[in-house]
């Protein structure tokens, strides 16, 4: 007996050619699983907790292994015995088992073309394989409470549908090279249909059209595309794209040949613009002209998937075989790593041989540069693979974005900055206002909500204390202007004192883990060891930064070792200034989660406690350097400390007058040297 699956759109059955309907999802769910990763994973043998949590994550272990055997029960009933290798610990797919599967055979003939350099003989393989592709990955199909499985179908989606884009370029390209213009016509307007925004998919039917002496149509696909830039992004088509019309409209383009095929790379066309980073742009190119592995650091919103984007397509022309983005924020087993790498290159496994001596051998001649996006959640196995690589592969390069350095020897470390951000003081106009990264940032990503948004005398206030609430990060600016659509920027800016929950995106294009910001921080804090999770609350109590003297005065655990590795996660900031001692701080929405966490644990006035006795000691040692010969040193000392003597006063007026009236006092000639009035207002306040 024979089993065909077609999973290349909604998931079709037949059994010796008899057409098969499931009565539970789960079967079919189960069967394509298997199959695919015996296509990837020849004879592996899948546990089954591992396959429970897969199909069941939100049900206890109990009900999900027997939920599984259930559904082992019902495979049988559905398609008969001796499919599936049950035994007593693990599951698989019977190696001897007459399965066809849509999926093999489609990467099969993509590969067998991709090895012929004939395009007459290219030609019927991918008519096969293009015809193979009914649809994305499991269209339609979905499991509820399966978020581990969904999360698998939607990687393997995203994977063919790049192979099948690959595979109608190269046909479209092959049947031009033949003389078949004609016959490329319904592939490239497939290939539009997959990518509608794609302008290079519209600029090779154009010439498709002009090879068959269509010029009428090829300036209509023009129009086409027009009318869809400025409907969905507000933009016109590309310098080339126009030229190319200008010369189809004059008539100087003739039976020309297609155009000459651009730089190799998958990177995904983005939505928005860019604002900025030219500078970050060029320090990254640099470290990549003398590093083979580069990686980008930050914390959750920081903007480094955007600028390895945009690096990425800056540096297109260095690298002959491409540019290739492989993002890793939806991969959960980190087993799938090196097949995941593989697929985003187009890298079928070979006969009888490892996928990662697959990829070195591939790899091992070409020149390009692999961007691996989101590390951090599988540090150790990237770590593996990018050494592995660069050590088999002299001219690969990789540049790699993470909320934690790889660790490896020779890695460069590139820590992402924020947007620049505003200070009243330094602007003079609201041209100058509206030319500042992070308020260009607001501005623009406003007007796409609500039309004619701009920068006003009445608004820029409220602006520039928004961009600096939110430090810059753009993705919480990006967030927080969403929101001009339902509130005026003044209560924008309101919200965001009350609570960072304003911040949440409801666009489908937003990972998970950034559709709030809360949610993105939540992605770090998940990451945290039990000991990490306790010094980042603690340290939430600083206003102002912290030394790591004062981190040791009142935080648990021990700082040093705690916090080298927040900072290795870009959790905690570093500032570094000649002739001071180094602090650190939290962006400001980090320490408010922060603070959320400590008052959950139980744990605020134990912390606050300690940390009003820290000043209040500083305080008294504060009187007597007065008379030394350090008395700048400690009134610049003093100074720096500011916001945490505040905050420190605002706890003692709430539990312990008698200390705020100590520490206010005892900081009277501080309060008077800097002409801070409003400190000094604590004595009479307490």
């Amino acid at each position: 007996m024979r089993l065909e699956l077609e999973l290349m759109g909604a998931p079709q059955l037949r059994l010796d050619n008899r057409p098969l309907t499931a009565s539970r999802r789960a079967v079919i769910a189960l069967l394509a699983y298997l199959a695919v990763s015996e296509l990837e994973h020849p004879q592996e043998r899948h546990t089954r907790e591992s396959l429970s949590t897969l199909f069941w994550s939100d049900y206890i272990e109990s009900k999900a292994l027997t939920n599984l055997r259930h559904t082992l029960w019902e495979v049988t009933k559905f398609i008969g015995e001796g499919w599936i290798l049950a035994e007593h610990e693990t599951l698989s797919l019977r190696p001897d088992a007459d399965l066809k599967l849509d999926v093999a055979e489609f990467r099969s003939l993509c590969t067998e073309a991709s090895q012929e350099s004939d395009p007459a003989l290219r030609i019927p393989r991918l008519v096969v394989a293009t015809s193979l592709y009914r649809g994305d990955f499991l269209a339609g199909f979905g499991l509820k409470n399966a978020a581990s499985f969904n999360e698998w179908a939607f990687l393997k989606s995203e994977q063919l549908r790049g192979e099948m884009t690959a595979a109608l370029e190269q046909l479209v390209e092959d049947y031009c090279a033949t003389a078949q213009a004609e016959s490329a016509i319904s592939y490239a307007q497939r290939l539009i249909s997959m990518v509608p925004l794609n302008e290079s998919a519209h600029r090779q039917l154009m010439q498709v059209y002009v090879l068959i002496d269509q010029p009428a149509a090829a300036i209509q696909q023009y129009q086409t595309l027009e009318k869809l830039l400025r409907k969905e992004l507000n933009l016109d088509p590309q310098p080339e794209t126009r030229e190319l019309y200008r010369k189809i409209r004059k008539g100087g383009l003739r039976h020309a040949e297609p155009e000459p095929p651009g730089p190799l790379h998958n990177l995904p066309l983005q939505l928005t613009t860019f604002i900025g980073r030219d500078k970050e742009k060029d320090e990254i190119g640099r470290l990549l002209l003398h590093n083979r592995l580069v990686t980008l650091i930050g914390t959750g919103g920081i903007g480094k998937t955007r600028l390895v984007l945009q690096t990425g397509e800056h540096l297109l022309d260095h690298y002959p075989h491409g540019v290739w983005f492989i993002p890793l924020d939806s991969l959960t087993d980190e087993k799938m790593l090196v097949q995941t790498v593989a697929s985003y290159l187009g890298i079928v496994k070979l006969p009888d041989r490892a996928i990662l001596d697959t990829l070195i051998s591939t790899l091992r001649a070409k020149t390009m540069l692999l961007i691996l996006d989101n590390c951090e959640h599988l540090l150790e196995v990237c770590s593996q693979l990018v050494e592995t690589l660069l050590k088999n592969c002299p001219e690969v390069k990789i540049l790699a974005t993470s909320r934690a350095g790889l660790r490896l020897e020779g890695e460069a470390l590139y820590h992402v900055p924020s947007l620049a951000i505003p200070g009243k003081s330094e602007l003079r106009s609201l041209d100058e206002l509206g030319n500042t990264e992070s308020v260009r940032l607001f501005t623009e990503r406003a007007a796409l909500v609500l039309s004619g948004f701009e920068v006003t005398k009445e608004n820029a206030g409220a602006m520039i204390d928004i961009c600096n609430r939110l430090d810059g990060i753009p993705l919480a600016i990006e967030l927080a202007a969403a929101r001009v659509d339902m509130f005026n920027v003044e209560e924008i800016l309101d919200q965001l004192e009350r609570s960072f929950d304003l911040l949440v995106s409801s666009k489908r294009s937003l990972s998970l883990r950034h559709r709030t910001l809360r949610a993105s921080i939540d992605w770090s804090w998940n990451l945290l060891t039990n000991s990490e999770h306790i010094f980042m609350r603690h340290l939430s109590v600083f206003a102002g930064g912290w030394t790591l003297q004062t981190a040791q005065a009142v935080c648990d655990c021990g700082s040093l070792e705690l916090t080298s590795a927040l900072v290795a996660k870009s959790l905690v900031v570093v500032h570094q200034e000649a002739g001071h001692e180094t602090r650190y701080h939290f962006h400001e929405m980090v320490r408010n989660y922060a603070w959320e966490k400590l008052i959950e644990a139980g744990e605020e006035e134990l912390i606050r406690d300690r940390h009003l006795e820290y000043f209040l000691q500083m305080a008294q040692q504060f009187e007597p350097a007065l008379q030394g010969h350090d008395q700048l040193a400690w009134l610049e000392r003093i100074y720096v400390e500011r916001d945490n003597i505040r905050a420190a006063l605002q706890w003692a007026a709430k539990t312990n007058v008698q200390a705020g009236l100590y520490l206010s006092g005892r900081l009277r000639t501080f309060w008077e040297s800097y002409a801070l009035e409003g400190e000094k207002r604590w004595l009479l306040m307490i």
